[in-house]
């Protein structure tokens, strides 16, 4: 999220033409899906990981 405010702001302070609003605009959504997806994955690991302790403790 970080790295996303500080794109903003470098894009702000400078005189944008429509094209590179869309285009900043297309990057923050990109940047957004990956961290949904990252964050998505870093879940399941969580989850498959529990499971495994669990499997391995009923053993």
């Amino acid at each position: 999220m970080k790295n996303q405010n500080l794109l903003t702001d470098v894009f702000n302070s400078l005189s944008m033409s429509t094209a590179s609003k869309e285009l900043l605009e297309t990057i923050q959504n990109a940047f957004k899906q990956y961290e949904w997806k990252v964050r998505s994955e870093r879940i399941k690991a969580g989850i498959r990981e529990a499971k495994l302790r669990k499997a391995s403790k009923a053993e």
